[in-house]
Order: C-alpha cells, then structure tokens, then sequence
C-alpha cells in the first residue's frame, strides 16, 4: 500500500499546487484524468471514444471540419480548446522561416493572451488570476495588491482572532507557560467561558458556550499555535515551547496578523473546521482556492453596506466549478457556503468585514448585511 498523500503536501503530479488543491481535491481522484484503460477511474470504458477519434483524425475529417479536437468531439468543448483554435487561427495567417521563430510567435501569442483582461475575471488576466491561485503567501502578490503594515498597528488588534490570540497568549504567560486542557485536547471550559464572556463579548452576546469548538475563534487560535509549534499538547497541559516564549516576547501585532492571514489562506486546510459535517465537499476547497479573488471582488464593496450574495455571482463566474452544473431546486448552496466561510467566518475573524447584527441568526435578513472594515479599507492596496 503507497504513502497517504497530505492534503497540504505538494501534489505528485508535478503541478506545484497543494495535492487538495490539485489532484486531491473533493473525493479522493476527483481532479486525475486517467489514461485509457487506467482501471478503476472514471474513464473505464473510454476506449473506444479514443478509438473513433483516432479514426475521425485519420480519416483527414477532423482537418476538414476545423481541427476539430477531442473534446469537441465528445461534445465537451473547454477554454483549452478555444484557446488552441486562437492560436490556430493567428498561426495561419504567418509565414515562419524556421521552427525557432514558429516556436517565438507561439510563446509571444500565449504570453499576450495571459497578460490581457478577461471579463469574466472582473479584470483581471488568466496570468493575475493564476497567481492568486497558485500564491504561497500573500507576499508573493505584492504586483497585485499589497498590504501596509502602518494600518495594520492601528486596527489589527481589533480583528476577533487577534483579540482571542493577545488573550490566550497571556494566559500561558500568567500560568508559567503552561494550561490545563481536557482530555479531547481543548481548552478547559473557564478559559472557553472567558474567552467569549470577556473577549468576544459582541460575538457571543446571546449564546451559552460550553466547550472549545464552539467557540471557533478560540478553536483556530488553538490549532494555529499547535501547527506552528508554538505550543505543545499533553494529556492534561498545553505549554508554551522554547519557540513559544520567544513569540511571546517578541510579539507584533502587524506581523502576526500577517502571520494569521497566511495561515488561514495557505496553510489551514478549510475541510479540517467541518470535517463534522459529513463526507469531504469539494465546495470548501473552491471557496479557500479563490478567497484572495473574493478579497478582491471585497474591495469593489468598499464604500457601501452590500448583502452577503453581492459578490458571490461575480465569484461562480471566475470559478464556475462551484455551481458544479447542478441545480440546487430550494436553495443555493454554492452562495450558502461561500457567504458563511468567506465572509461570516474568515472575513469577520480577520477583522476585514463586519455584519450588520451580530447577535441575528445567521440565517436572518438583517444578519446578511456587511461592510467592509477600516481595517480593509486602509491596509490592502490592490494594484489594478
């Protein structure tokens, strides 16, 4: 039996993405495009397809009807296949002297066409669009947007998870370095308990918590000192590690603020927080994948309250593989998700949206009124 690959481990597949970014993302195989006869994937049975294409294209019809490629004949056209046909198109219309000034007019007709806005990206090129994706920290964009770290003292500390992070983390220091935890490994229940009367008290205003999970600011602060061994977990006691006290020490709100948004952007896997809910959904992987483009489509908002479905059409157009192509008769899942990850959770966490009444339930109308913070306003320059 082969190694279990780590959703957050590079994919093996070469593409440099994260493998639940890749081929790992959704069910298990859900992204492979398997070769014919490859046993037990999704293309069993496909050989004969293959077959009769081959033969379409020996025939010579294929060159007669357009070059017409595989997936057109199968009826599946895709943006690779329009994008083949382009370069097609330009190419007939050249005369080359070599196979190197082919190959320059190529590269240059790609680059061209990566480079120039798309309507669908609101603005944005195939190239901007696929750095956002493919980013390893929200500094690798700075040709795209950029964040000053001058806002970032001033309204940093307002963000919920910095307030829970500034609290736990002066815990551990009046404690020794070192508090209790329950047998599951959380958080006992009077530093839950304090944590949401005293440091989240708008949050949880009208809600009775219990335990840590509940509390999921104080559940990702936890998770976020574990996974940068900041801390280390025993049976009974959490402590603070040599790195730990050091962090303590040296603490900048700015810094770790960046430090968290990285963290929930890059290297927090979005399946762990609702891995309750059931079989993996390939839904939360979409909606983490494109969270700097719905930051971005955040930034058109700026200047006004917007309801939580205001971005979520111009999103599912960048990423139509939300909608999966399946009617949803009741309600809209897609957007449901979407506006509770991104924006009820991640945005409000981070102290870049705020929601019109906090102690509505999430479901309700006055509940899906937001507006972006001066914390977003102020930090995050876009370039474009």
């Amino acid at each position: 039996m082969g190694t279990k690959i780590g959703r957050n481990e590079p994919c093996p597949c070469g593409s440099g993405k994260k493998y639940k970014f890749c081929c790992g993302a959704g069910v298990p195989g859900a992204n492979v495009i398997r070769f014919p006869g490859a046993s037990g994937g999704d293309c069993d049975g496909n050989d004969d397809d293959f077959q009769r294409y081959q033969a379409y294209v020996e025939s010579g019809q294929a060159e007669r009807d357009g070059n017409v490629s595989f997936m057109e004949f199968m009826g599946k056209p895709n943006a690779a296949t329009n994008a083949s046909k382009t370069l097609q198109e330009a190419m007939r219309e050249q005369s080359f002297s070599s196979q190197e000034e082919m190959e320059t007019f190529m590269e240059r007709h790609v680059q061209e066409r990566n480079n120039r806005p798309i309507e669908d990206f609101q603005g944005l090129s195939p190239k901007q669009m696929s750095d956002l994706i493919n980013a390893k920290s929200i500094a690798d964009l700075d040709n795209i947007v950029t964040i000053r770290m001058e806002y970032l003292e001033e309204e940093a500390a307002k963000a919920p998870l910095m307030r829970v992070l500034i609290f736990v983390l002066s815990m551990y220091r009046d404690n020794g370095g070192s508090l209790e935890i329950t047998k599951s490994g959380n958080y006992k229940r009077a530093l839950v308990k304090r944590v949401a009367e005293d440091v989240l008290t708008k949050e949880y205003a009208s809600r009775t918590v219990l335990n840590e999970p509940e509390v999921q600011q104080l559940f990702l602060v936890h998770e976020f000192l574990l996974d940068k061994d900041l801390i280390s977990d025993s049976k009974t006691r959490s402590t603070l590690t040599p790195e730990g006290e050091a962090y303590t020490l040296d603490f900048d709100i700015g810094r770790e603020w960046m430090s968290l948004l990285d963290y929930l952007l890059y290297e927090r896997d979005w399946q762990l927080d609702h891995s309750g809910l059931g079989e993996p959904n390939p839904l939360y992987d979409i909606i983490q994948n494109g969270a700097v483009f719905s930051l971005f489509l955040l930034s058109k908002q700026r200047n006004k309250a917007f309801a939580d479905t205001s971005i979520y059409h111009d999103f599912a157009t960048a990423f139509p593989a939300i909608t999966g192509n399946r009617p949803y008769i009741d309600i809209d899942i897609p957007q449901i998700l979407h506006s509770t990850w991104f924006l009820y959770f991640f945005c409000q966490d981070m102290g870049l949206a705020s929601r019109g009444h906090l102690d509505a339930p999430i479901a309700a109308e006055e509940a899906r009124v937001y507006r972006t913070t001066p914390l977003f306003k102020k930090a995050f320059i876009w370039k474009l």
